[in-house]
């Protein structure tokens, strides 16, 4: 395929209504929703519109107050919208797993989204429409051009490799800028040829572009975590530049003299059209990358993790609407009863709710360790284990947690339960006992397997899974081991009893069930698509269960003869780590990026027939410091990093069969990079942030 041509889809144009349906889970952390926003655009005094990750729109009819979620029932993160007037309006979107772009067009302000027949050969990132009729789209390295409301597109101009195409701003039908890496481009001929007026050589991304009048204008962004500020005052002839040292991806106006620039660290504020700029400090911790004024006073402000921030004064005070316990990848969720809670993820985290999910709020842990497995004997004594030799200890409902093991013989513990009060277990790359409530610990290591996940059904008969179909079994405490002969080959990720003869296991496309203690396993539910990497499994009761992998829930209301399978692409494209259900009705997800799911309705979403799922990739810090790990469902050929300059800066190849890749790219810059993941089949792109401290 040719990136230097477009692709038109012969499909007929396919209305996407919002989705009642999709009702059966909600958003508890972060809040009003978590997929991170890079857009957002007023279309009258009180009306905005806000679009994001995963397919995210989000409509505020009160000035960003409050806010719902218009379902667009597809999934690429959607980088750019743009309203004509109060009816028409576009967005572009995204598909970085295969390096192209979408547009979607309404025509009912917004109540309902059309996929408009194309496909751009890279990522859509931003979009102006002069008219009803006329508009422009930039991607990663191209320009194109429709004249006839989107149905058809032309290529208007092509920029060197990886000269991505950030911003677009028009003054008037015939006079448009856009920015680039590195460049500005003016048309005067509404858009049918463009000359470079700007060029910095120190490679700055022109993120965004605003013009307060004909004449006057400006450009920011930034270069690692160098930032500038372009002005113009005669229609782009020339620019004067002021540096910051912040990366910059915003700039837009409330009136002539007063504007704002969104950095990663800071707003800057501006109140003499330009000439000096002043920091403020974002009520948010989470980068703010888009705003929007719907008068002189009233302004938006979108970003990472749904963060939305409002002022009224003309930014004299920001306010924020968003609010979130963490945003650390959260890998275990543990209830007792029904309003008592608890996760725990990356960095430490562990985070409380008392009333049922509406609420949660931070536990001081004392470490930074990752913590993989939470497990309560009762709603004051809990146990947390994690990397590093981590296992620690709650006697007071989470407020307090202390260490009680310490050893240089195992590195990571995955898993920890407690079939009695006192009794206990861990597991990593070996298997720990305790029998005096986690005081002292003893090696009950067994030989053979990967050790992935455990379960016991009482103080000594316990279960271990691994790789290969792989099951051991112990009858008296862990002293000893058997082979359970599962008939299977593929990778067993979690165990799950409900009983002392009923139980569950799963992985790669499967769910096996055994009733006579693991003697023999029957496959329950087999799909070549799904679940990729299934790795939480719980049981409400005998009959009610629950299994989520990356964007997949499978429920059973049968004690697993059948699974039903749900998605979760509509709310978010985050990865799903766990699941735990109260009642048969009553759920709860975690996952990548601190998200929590809820559901009151058993989470079956009728009426929707979900897509197929794709590979998934999970990076993670993202940003970071140039340190990264890659979690992926398939194995990995290849790892390129490029700057936005088209040029590599990092490759390694990889002959490790594993589904989590630790990547070192330092020494780098702090900036924005492309990481690409090859595969056998197929490569796939996701951006990459760098932050230096």
């Amino acid at each position: 395929m040719s990136i230097r041509s477009i692709k038109i889809q012969c499909i007929f144009l396919i209305l996407i209504a919002p989705l009642c349906c999709l009702s059966q889970w909600s958003w508890q952390n972060p809040l009003p929703q978590g997929n991170n926003l890079s857009s957002v655009r007023f279309i009258d005094q009180n009306t905005a519109f806000a679009v994001g990750d995963g397919g995210t729109i989000m409509k505020t009819t009160d000035k960003g107050v409050t806010w719902t979620r218009i379902y667009l029932g597809a999934y690429q993160d959607l980088t750019g919208v743009f309203f004509v007037n109060q009816q028409v309006g576009f967005v572009t979107g995204a598909n970085y797993y295969i390096d192209s772009g979408y547009i979607f067009k309404t025509s009912d302000g917004g109540n309902s989204w059309t996929k408009l027949p194309v496909v751009f050969d890279w990522p859509a990132l931003c979009v102006w429409f002069t008219d009803e009729n006329t508009g422009f789209v930039g991607t990663f390295a191209d320009l194109y051009k429709t004249i006839d409301g989107g149905v058809t597109w032309n290529l208007v101009t092509q920029f060197p490799y990886y000269n991505t195409c950030w911003s677009i701003y028009f003054t008037d039908i015939q006079n448009g800028f856009i920015g680039t890496s590195g460049h500005v481009f003016k048309t005067s001929d509404g858009g049918s040829t463009w000359n470079s007026i700007f060029y910095d050589p120190a490679g700055t991304h022109i993120m965004s572009l605003f013009f307060t009048n004909q004449q006057t204008g400006f450009g920011v962004g930034g270069s690692g975590y160098n930032g500038k500020i372009l002005k113009t005052t005669d229609a782009g002839l020339s620019w004067n530049t002021t540096s910051v040292p912040d990366f910059l991806n915003f700039v837009f106006f409330a009136n002539n003299q007063t504007g704002f620039v969104l950095g990663l660290s800071y707003i800057y504020k501006t109140n003499d059209g330009g000439i000096t700029w002043a920091p403020q400090l974002s009520p948010v911790t989470d980068y703010l990358m888009s705003g929007s004024f719907s008068d002189s006073l009233n302004a938006i402000l979108v970003g990472y993790h749904g963060a939305t921030v409002l002022t009224n004064d003309m930014g004299l005070n920001w306010n924020a609407v968003s609010s979130h316990a963490t945003v650390n990848n959260l890998w275990s969720i543990y209830f007792i009863g029904n309003e008592l809670g608890y996760a725990s993820g990356d960095s430490g985290t562990i985070i409380k709710t008392t009333d049922g999910g509406n609420s949660w709020h931070s536990c001081q842990t004392g470490t930074n360790r990752l913590l993989y497995c939470l497990f309560f004997t009762n709603s004051d004594t809990g146990y947390v284990c994690g990397s590093n030799n981590t296992i620690l200890k709650t006697t007071n409902g989470g407020t307090n947690w202390s260490s009680i093991f310490s050893s240089t013989g195992i590195n990571d513990f995955n898993t920890i339960v407690f079939p009695s009060f006192n009794t206990g277990y861990a597991l990593g790359p070996g298997l720990i006992k305790t029998t005096d409530g986690g005081n002292s610990w003893a090696f009950k290591s067994p030989t053979g397997i990967s050790n992935n996940s455990m379960c016991f059904t009482n103080e000594n008969t316990g279960y271990i899974c691994g790789d290969n179909g792989q099951i051991l079994k112990t009858t008296d405490g862990g002293n000893s081991y058997i082979f359970l002969n599962t008939g299977m080959t593929q990778n067993i990720s979690s165990i799950y009893f409900t009983t002392k003869y009923t139980g569950f296991i799963t992985g790669n496309n499967f769910v096996a069930k055994t009733t006579n203690e693991g003697e023999t396993w029957s496959i329950k539910f087999s799909d070549a698509m799904r679940p990729y990497n299934a790795h939480s499994m719980h049981f409400s009761d005998s009959l009610h269960g629950f299994l989520v992998a990356v964007d997949t829930v499978l429920i059973t209301n049968n004690g697993g003869e059948t699974w039903q399978i749900t998605l979760t692409h509509d709310y978010t494209k985050y990865l799903l780590d766990a699941i735990w259900f109260t009642d048969s009705l009553t759920g709860f997800i975690t996952g990548e990026n601190g998200i929590i799911l809820k559901t009151t309705s058993g989470g079956v979403i009728t009426g929707f027939i979900p897509a197929p799922s794709i590979d998934y990739i999970n990076v993670y810090p993202n940003p970071n410091s140039g340190e990264f790990q890659i979690q992926s469902c398939s194995h990995v050929s290849e790892i390129q990093v490029y700057n936005l300059n088209g040029f590599m800066v990092y490759k390694s190849r990889t002959n490790i069969n594993s589904d989590l890749l630790r990547i070192n790219m330092n020494p780098c810059n702090s900036g924005i990079y492309i990481l690409r993941i090859v595969f056998q089949d197929r490569t796939i792109s996701k951006k990459l942030i760098v932050i230096k401290d």
